[in-house]
């Protein structure tokens, strides 16, 4: 029973870090291989929009 449940967690624990392996190599290589195009739009934390739809200063 116990050696049935170490198997599964060994298989589990294998599992989860090749999916997290495989996520931050793409998430490397996506942002190395940015093109610089330019943005529609830019998030910019910390400001305020006005009730008007105005930034404010």
């Amino acid at each position: 029973m116990i050696k049935n449940t170490l198997k599964v967690f060994k298989i589990l624990a294998f599992i989860i870090l090749t999916w997290f392996l495989g996520h931050s190599i793409f998430i490397v290589y996506d942002g190395l291989s940015d093109n610089g195009t330019k943005a529609d739009l830019a998030v910019i934390l910390g400001n305020k929009v006005n009730e008007d739809g105005t930034l404010s200063k």
